[in-house]
Order: structure tokens, then sequence, then C-alpha cells
């Protein structure tokens, strides 16, 4: 489940290496149609430029590619990432095709297609829902005929009740794209696409029910019609530090600390999805890799612009190494705590826990208890010794929990 996005620099060796150093398993990156054919031709002359070697390297690194198709041609489109020229939807097809052709086989195998970033944008796709059904329809078969094994990822959905400064009074997105879609996409592949596709942001928590990844899921999930709502989901940005003025929640000011708390937060709590809720969330991508500014102190990344590791790099690396063929077993219920319990392969459990307001104690069972902070430094506490709060031998120990997530495994 553990993604990330790259924004750029994407095909250096030295990202690509602290990517898989800390755990990731999948990117989403973007690529440009425009840059592979600006100006209307055949197959035989587009211009793969610097992608070959994107690829190459992403597969060197074990890194399964989610590759968004944007940046449409001034020839096809009035819009970089809006609807298509009716005329130039045999030429996108074409596109797309010779583009799964030359990509999903070795060295690249790239297998996941995303078409356009945030679709239901009123400046992108937004009301022409109809006509991203027509390219979907158009995707669909170019993506299946070149490999019967590609996946077409619906864009990666806003959906949210932002309203930024030039959109229009109901709001910057169109709450009506996904229906409007589906009520076009008729035909023998309905709805023409393998995965649905949407983005959280921690700001606009309380607009879900639950406040998180999973609630937005769930909510999109049940506006499809009932035959399409274990189709599977991914969320491709997950994100924390919005301290922006237009969320309704808005988040204090970034901090790495922060941000560090919500990478273990987001993704796990986006696992508890399809055993709780029955939604079927087949991963996140962090937004993002490198640092990227925002504005209206808006700082997204892993890494800092020059590499160096962020405290949520460390906890992102924490997340992956502890819970590595974990399995989601079931949430705690204690006053005070949010936390989850995964079940082991040999045996035993570990939990993720944070206070969910002040500092609270919290009992274990268990003569020893191995304890992880998010930044990978542990400790090991002795029933009765040092560090169990109750000061008693007693096969229980007893542990402050504060809001910053820590993995606990009793023995």
């Amino acid at each position: 489940p553990y993604g990330v996005q790259l924004l750029g620099g994407q095909s250096r060796p030295d990202v690509l290496d602290l990517a898989q150093q800390a755990g990731i398993e999948w990117v989403r990156m973007y690529l440009s149609w425009g840059s592979i054919e600006p100006n209307n031709t055949t197959p035989d002359n587009y211009n793969w430029g610097g992608y070959d070697a994107v690829f190459t390297n992403l597969a060197a690194a074990g890194l399964t590619p989610m590759v968004t198709v944007e940046g449409n041609p001034s020839w096809a489109s009035s819009r970089s990432n809006g609807p298509i020229y009716p005329d130039k939807l045999d030429d996108f097809a074409e596109f797309v095709g010779a583009l799964v052709a030359h990509y999903s086989v070795p060295p690249y195998n790239v297998k996941y297609w995303e078409f356009y970033n945030e679709p239901d944008n009123w400046d992108r796709w937004g009301g022409n829902g109809d006509d991203y059904a027509a390219m979907l329809k158009e995707a669909w078969g170019a993506v299946h005929g070149a490999d019967p094994h590609g996946k077409v990822v619906f864009g990666g959905l806003s959906y949210e009740d932002v309203h930024w400064s030039g959109c229009p009074p109901a709001g910057c997105y169109d709450f009506d794209f996904v229906p409007t879609v589906l009520a076009n996409a008729g035909g023998p592949n309905f709805p023409y696409v393998d995965v649905w596709n949407y983005h959280f942001y921690r700001g606009l928590r309380n607009n879900w029910s639950p406040p998180n990844v999973v609630g937005k899921g769930l909510h999109l999930r049940n506006r499809l019609p009932v035959e399409l709502q274990d189709m599977p989901f991914v969320c491709t940005e997950l994100g924390h530090p919005w301290a922006g003025s237009n969320p309704p929640n808005p988040d204090p000011p970034y901090t790495h600390e922060n941000a560090a708390q919500y990478v273990v937060q987001g993704f796990v709590r986006g696992m508890f999805g399809l055993r709780d809720y029955g939604l079927n969330l087949w991963g996140s991508a962090w937004f993002t890799m490198r640092y990227y500014h925002g504005g209206e102190g808006n700082d997204w990344g892993l890494v800092s612009s020059s590499l160096d590791p962020y405290l949520a790099y460390y906890a992102y690396q924490t997340m992956t190494q502890e819970l590595a063929e974990a399995e989601y077993d079931h949430a705690l219920s204690v006053s005070g705590v949010e936390g989850y319990v995964f079940s082991l392969p040999g045996g035993g459990e570990k939990t993720v826990l944070w206070a969910t307001g002040s500092n609270t104690d919290m009992t274990f069972t268990g003569s020893e208890l191995r304890v992880v902070q998010k930044d990978g430094s542990e400790e090991t506490i002795q029933d009765g010794g040092s560090g169990d709060r109750d000061n008693t031998t007693n096969g229980q120990i007893q542990i402050q929990v504060t809001q910053s997530p820590v993995f606990v495994q009793a023995f």
C-alpha cells in the first residue's frame, strides 16, 4: 500500500534509492502527451524523450509506477488537462495504444495508467463528464488492446468544497462529475475504468465520516452503482500540511513533527478500510517525495530539495519496517487513544497507537514491551522495571501515550 508522488527528479537514481530505502513500493508520476507528440504525427515519429530512462530507473529500483497521462498538445485540445476535440479522439487512442505498447513490456513494465489529474476541477474536465466518458472509452480500448494486464485508473478526484480565487461561486470542483461520467459510459466494458481514484488532505478531514482517508473513500464508493462498489480504490495524493485560509478545518502551520505524525496516521487508517468498512483501498501515495511549496503555508515532502531526509521520511521508513508482513486485525476501543492492531506472521500482535488529545496511560499484558518511536528509536520495557509506569511486577506494563504514534509489541 505504500506509495509516493514524484514531482521532479524522478529519473535520478539517488531519489529512487531514498524511496526504496524508505520501503516505498509504488510511485505516481506525470507524463505529457504534448511532449511526446507535440505535432500530430504517427507513432513511429513519437519523441519518447527522457521517459525511457525514467521508467528504466524505476524498474531497476523495484518501484511500480502509476502514470498520470495529461498535458494535451494544443492541436488536440484547448486545455492542457481538459476535453479533447471530438475529431482528435482517434489520435488520442493511437497515442495511448502506442504509449502502452512501448512501456508495458520489459525493461519498463508499466501497468497502471491514470488519465488526468483532478479532472473534476472546473478548469479541467469539470462540467464535461460526458467528454471524459468518451475519452475513457478510447483509453480503455487502447490500454487493454495493447496490454491485457494493463489497468485504467480514473483521474484522481479532488471532490472537496473549496473556493479558491477565480473558482465559480459553487466551488472549484464539479460534485456531479462522476455521475455524469457514468451516465455517459454505457457499453460492453462499463464503466471503462479498473481503479477509482481520489485525493485526501488532513485539513479537510471533518467533511467526511470517519474524518480520514477512509471516510472520503466510503462517500465516493456509495455514490457508485451497487454493482461497482466492490471495485478497488486508490488515494494518489495523501497529505497533511494544508494551513491556508480556504479549508474549513485549517491545520496549524507546517512542522516536520506534524507531517511525520500524519505519515503514520494517514497510511495506517487507510489499512483498516477493507476489514472494518468494506472499502477496497488498494493503496495511498504520500504527497510528495521531494520538498514542494504550495503557497499559504503549505509545504510537502519526505526529503528536502537537496534530498536531506525530513522526520517524515524516517516515520515512513519506520512504518514500512515495523508493519512488514503484518496484517491488519482490528481497531482499538480505548478512550483517549486511537490505535490499530496488526497480526504478525509468526504469531503475536503489534499495535500502532497515539493519543487523540492529552497524554494518557495505557496498559499492555506481558513481561516485556518493545516500543518503537516514529523516528525508529526503540526501547524495551520490563514489567516492573524502569519505564513501567505502574512500578509493579504484575504481568502488566503501563506506558504513556502521546499524540506521536508509536509501535508497540508485548511479549
